[in-house]
């Protein structure tokens, strides 16, 4: 898991199904070579990025929040890790 200050470098691939405004947000799957990450993020606010494993249909969730630090604190305690 990290968080990843400049949002846009939070996004791999390219658009796939959901919502793409460009400059303002992702939110939907992004298919690129390595699999399919998810993202719901806002242009301009850190990304939390957390890589997922098998049997998740995604290799990465990058969610946008406006206490970065909490959210992964959050993720890292649900997770137990």
């Amino acid at each position: 898991m990290a968080i990843e200050p400049d949002w846009w470098r939070a996004l791999r691939g390219v658009e796939g199904r959901g919502t793409w405004i460009p400059d303002v947000l992702s939110l939907g799957t992004r298919p690129h070579p390595r699999g399919e990450d998810f993202a719901a993020v806002r242009a301009h606010r850190p990304a939390v990025c957390v890589e997922l494993r098998r049997p998740s249909p995604y290799a990465r969730l990058a969610v946008t929040d406006p206490d970065p630090e909490a959210a992964a604190h959050a993720v890292r305690t649900a997770a137990g890790i």
